[in-house]
């Protein structure tokens, strides 16, 4: 009587069932066919993008539509996410004109345009990018405010 083969390995005792494991291993050894073209990547991105700026592009027109001029110069919606809009100003004091309109207002006439707005979210960021002077490496300058070389 032949011994039955160690758990783990092929079965010689039946050709079928051999090949059919050897098949089995074969497919699991397999390199992942994966989709090296472009196309696909670029849509998901584009399809996510266009989803992404037709939620904000339909803020920014109810904000045009609906804001006072004096704060749409100084403030911008820069997101919509689950009811709570994130509005940008330049200044303290445009956060606190945004925040008096809406308060009376604002969240009324962005419902009329459209908007559901649950909540508010000021967020106190410059609109225009500014350029920060870099301190120096040690952090402190000399009293007349020139660094003078080491020697």
């Amino acid at each position: 009587m032949a011994t039955p083969p160690p758990p783990g390995t092929l079965s010689f005792v039946n050709p079928g069932a051999a090949k059919h494991q050897l098949d089995k291993l074969r497919e699991w050894r397999r390199p992942y066919a994966r989709d090296l073209s472009l196309g696909a990547s670029i849509e998901k991105v584009a399809s996510a993008a266009r989803q992404a700026d037709r939620g904000l592009s339909r803020v920014l027109e109810a904000w045009r539509a609906a804001a006072p001029a004096e704060l749409a110069g100084c403030c911008r919606p820069i997101a919509l996410k689950a009811g709570t809009l994130e509005i940008a100003c330049d200044s303290s004091a445009a956060t606190y004109e945004v925040n008096r309109w809406l308060q009376s207002e604002g969240v009324s006439a962005l419902a009329r345009e459209g908007v559901p707005v649950l909540r508010v979210r000021l967020v106190g960021t410059s609109l225009q990018p500014t350029m920060q002077p870099r301190s120096p490496a040690s952090g402190k300058t000399p009293k007349g405010g020139v660094r003078r070389p080491r020697s």
